[in-house]
């Protein structure tokens, strides 16, 4: 019996052998026919055949040398793998200190609140490394069976903090302060600042303090006092009618009584364990265990927990919201609460949007003026009283342009508070007594009776009562 060519035996192969793509073509398959008695296949007989079948990457010769040598036939043998791709990595920053910025106080288990956790400030010395970066990897491109590329994902530098009181080094991986202060991040912005801490009482003794940076105060504040700051303030012990204004946020670890003289302004939250007769204006939260007889105003809510977590008498506004445990006494003492946005923030809008359009009229006819005067120049009949109407008709022009972009700002942060606003409610989780009156987006009620773990919340052009959930 003659031997076959490779032709023919290659043709045995392509009418009985099979092979097999899998995984997305990063696997091949092959199952062989069994070749004629006595003339085997060769193995650059199956090389030929598997490139017929487009596989042309990863094959593993020692595998098929085995199948050959074992006449394993018609059974599937992996013999080619394609080579997996390798993703990239974007770039990421390393922290070296927490930078958990979830704000408020600790609910303790018997329902009583923390206020001493209040002040977790993270202090560093010049020179401290606070921020490691990590580059970006690249990724390496895989192929399938097939020869195709598949290509992996290449990974993306990440754009360098914002930095103030800190340090980089030259390869811009080390970030460092560059100052003794206290450090935080937020809004991709690294930042240290100055921090003046206080070891007794301020009072008489010690005079008013006003600082560019944060203020910590270890003892009390005297009353008639007055404390500012550009970032936070934190004391640790009580304060009393005194007047306290920070650039961020406002932590007393005990309280505040006011006497009606106190006073205190924030651009953050506001947090102490008990408010009585003090005037708040608060951009963030403010976070207390009781409210007494105190006129508060904050663009963000008004959270009163605790085992008591009591708001009686007085003014409370708050945009998003107000809530607490119980509101008013048995006595009926009159409060107000108010959530949302009044009336009286659609006329500020409508004011507004007068004043740019009014502005903007008149920046127009400046504008027709200026042209007019342009014509005169260019005819040569430049005079010095028209140099002086259009000097007089520029500066006009700027206070115009500069007051329209004032209200225009104005604006959008009153339209930013309406939209706040959608979703106001006052929750009350136990008791509301009766002499409350309730403001919602603009609309008011009188509760007359009292009632139990209730949502208070606009319903149409109505202010309804619910259940909390």
């Amino acid at each position: 019996m003659r031997s076959m060519t490779s032709t023919e035996r290659l043709n045995v192969m392509k009418n009985g052998s099979e092979v097999v793509l899998r995984n997305d073509d990063m696997e091949a398959y092959l199952s062989l026919c069994p070749p004629m008695p006595g003339d085997p296949y060769r193995l650059s007989e199956v090389m030929d055949f598997l490139e017929g079948r487009g596989v042309t990457f990863g094959i593993n010769e020692s595998i098929i040398k085995a199948i050959l040598e074992k006449g394993k036939y018609n059974c599937p043998v992996l013999v080619a793998k394609g080579k997996e791709k390798q993703d990239g990595k974007d770039g990421w920053f390393e922290f070296l200190f927490p930078i958990d910025d979830k704000k408020g106080p600790k609910i303790l288990p018997d329902g009583s609140v923390d206020y001493h956790t209040l002040d977790e400030i993270t202090m560093v010395k010049m020179g401290e490394k606070l921020v490691y970066y990590h580059k970006a990897v690249q990724g390496e491109n895989g192929i399938d069976v097939r020869g195709k590329p598949i290509v992996a994902y290449r990974g993306k530098e990440q754009r360098m903090l914002k930095v103030k009181g800190v340090t980089i080094s030259e390869d811009r991986l080390v970030y460092m302060a560059a100052i003794h202060g206290k450090v935080e991040y937020a809004n991709d912005k690294l930042t240290v600042t100055n921090v003046y801490e206080i070891n007794s009482d301020v009072d008489y003794l010690t005079g008013d303090i006003s600082f560019e940076g944060d203020l910590i105060i270890h003892g009390n504040i005297a009353a008639g006092m007055a404390l500012k700051a550009t970032g936070s303030i934190t004391v640790s012990g009580h304060v009393e009618s005194a007047k306290i204004e920070a650039g961020k946020d406002v932590i007393l670890e005990s309280g505040m009584q006011g006497a009606g003289k106190g006073s205190i302004k924030a651009g953050g939250d506001v947090s102490g364990k008990f408010f009585e007769q003090v005037e708040i204006t608060s951009i963030g939260t403010i976070h207390a265990n009781s409210i007494l007889n105190c006129i508060i105003e904050t663009e963000g809510e008004v959270v009163v927990s605790g085992k008591l977590g009591i708001i009686v008498g007085g003014v409370v506004r708050a945009v998003h919201g107000i809530s607490a445990t119980i509101i008013g006494n048995m006595a009926e003492v009159k409060t107000e609460l108010e959530v949302g946005v009044s009336d009286s923030i659609i006329s500020e809008i409508a004011a507004c949007e007068k004043e740019i359009k009014e502005s903007d009229e008149k920046v127009n006819q400046i504008n027709v003026a200026l042209n007019r005067i342009a014509d005169i120049e260019s005819a040569g009949k430049n005079t010095k009283d028209i140099a002086q109407q259009k000097l007089k008709l520029m500066r006009t022009k700027i206070i115009l342009s500069s007051e329209a972009a004032a209200a225009k700002a104005k604006k959008e942060h009153l339209l930013m508070k309406k939209e706040q606003s959608g979703t106001a409610k006052v929750v009350v989780t136990k008791r509301i007594y009766p002499g409350i009156k309730v403001t919602v987006n603009g609309v008011a009620t009188q509760i007359l009776d009292m009632h139990t773990n209730i949502c208070i919340k606009r319903r149409g052009e109505d202010i309804g009562l619910f259940a909390n959930e």
